[in-house]
């Protein structure tokens, strides 16, 4: 558990809780990019565009110092998260669904507030929410391709 910061915890969080969803057992969950050219899904936590070969931002935030003193912080931040499917066919709206499905399997666990939750994983974790949602797709003699990358937008006392 950090105190510098919730992103690491959240990082953590949402890679486990995703990682542990019955719906979600067919999708390779990872921490940081894991691209290969085998068919199949991916939920990439802190990948912003896979395949880039110099650093990317993933994460951002800003804190506040409430009231002036050292005994706690308001944290406001994102973490960029991707979704990324492929098929060797040329069957792009297949693909296209299931990413979206994986996307809205990951909103639900956003919403979730009992345990075990992220809200409940992450200390101080007041609220989350999605965003900046952008959609490529490729139809190529190779296959399908579709990345779906968001932001899974925090705010947290630490």
């Amino acid at each position: 558990m950090s105190r510098t910061s919730a992103v690491p915890d959240l990082i953590d969080a949402l890679v486990a809780h995703a990682a542990a969803r019955p719906n979600l057992s067919s999708v390779i969950v990872s921490d940081g990019e894991l691209i290969s050219l085998d068919p199949g899904y991916r939920f990439m936590v802190g990948v912003a565009r896979p395949d880039s070969l110099s650093p990317i931002s993933v994460a951002q935030s800003d804190q506040s110092w409430v009231l002036a003193t050292a005994t706690g912080r308001d944290e406001n931040g994102s973490v960029t998260c991707s979704v990324y499917g492929m098929s060797g066919g040329n069957e792009l709206k297949i693909v296209r669904d299931e990413v979206f499905r994986i996307a809205g399997e990951i909103q639900s666990m956003l919403r979730e507030n009992g345990a075990p939750s992220v809200r409940q994983s992450v200390p101080g974790l007041r609220s989350t929410s999605y965003t900046g949602q952008v959609l490529e797709q490729v139809l190529d003699e190779d296959g399908s391709y579709v990345l779906l990358t968001f932001r899974i937008e925090f705010t947290a006392r630490i």
